[in-house]
């Protein structure tokens, strides 16, 4: 949960958990850990006392404070010990992560404006244009993945159409009326149409049988099909059919 986000009767109506380990200690003597990121705006509240400040926990919850944690004190966050990650993984440019810190300050100097438009070179709106810009920044950074931010699922689509239209190793994949995999507690949501789809090219998989050792939403390459099966190779991982 974020750490902005955490309010006071959230922390204070954990009965259950004292019950279970016998123990009044805050949390039932249970370490937690809450990871959140500080900057972020805190909630708007009627009052001028965030609700989320335990030292002003109103008075309903300070009587569920004196029946479920009656030897703890108000301030929780008194209880905790903060570590601060500095490592930033998802920038491992030095420069691109100092911009990205800097920005997310608010700051926005020269050199960070001349940093993004260096970036931002787009010539033309159109898919042709856009993967032609892709192509470009994987030929400086081949280890790097890029991926295009869509505004719209108009745009996904014709984006999708464009990649299909000019691919040799097409196929389509007619939608499956029935079948004899159990799908209870997944539903199907959308229209059936047909799945177009080019070999070698990534794909995003959103409903999987067997479920076993993969999460849905998961990134992957399609490497070969049948009539029966696709096959798809994930980064780091086995193969999923």
């Amino acid at each position: 949960m974020a750490a902005q986000n955490v309010h006071g009767v959230t922390l204070h109506s954990l009965l259950r958990i004292f019950e279970i380990f016998g123990s009044d200690k805050p949390f039932g003597g249970v370490s937690v850990v809450v990871f959140g990121d500080f900057l972020q705006l805190p909630p708007v509240t009627s009052s001028r006392v965030p609700e989320h400040v335990f030292s002003c926990v109103p008075g309903e919850y300070r009587a569920v404070r004196a029946t479920v944690t009656p030897k703890s004190p108000s301030r929780l966050w008194d209880l905790f010990s903060m570590l601060e990650l500095e490592e930033n993984i998802r920038a491992k440019d030095r420069e691109e992560a100092r911009v990205l810190a800097a920005i997310r300050l608010g700051e926005c100097t020269e050199s960070i404006s001349g940093f993004l438009h260096h970036k931002c070179r787009m010539d033309g709106g159109m898919p042709e244009d856009i993967y032609r810009e892709i192509r470009l920044l994987e030929n400086e950074d081949p280890d790097k993945f890029f991926m295009v931010l869509a505004k719209t699922c108009a745009t996904v689509k014709a984006l999708n159409k464009w990649v299909f239209d000019n691919s040799t190793s097409r196929i389509v994949l007619e939608p499956v009326a029935e079948s004899s995999l159990t799908t209870s507690g997944f539903s199907l949501r959308g229209e059936r149409c047909l799945l177009r789809l080019v070999v070698g090219k990534k794909v995003m998989v959103t409903h999987n049988l067997p479920l076993e050792g993969l999460a849905n939403g998961v990134m992957a390459r399609l490497i070969r099909y049948s009539r029966e099966y696709v096959v798809l190779e994930r980064q780091h991982y086995s193969y999923t059919t």
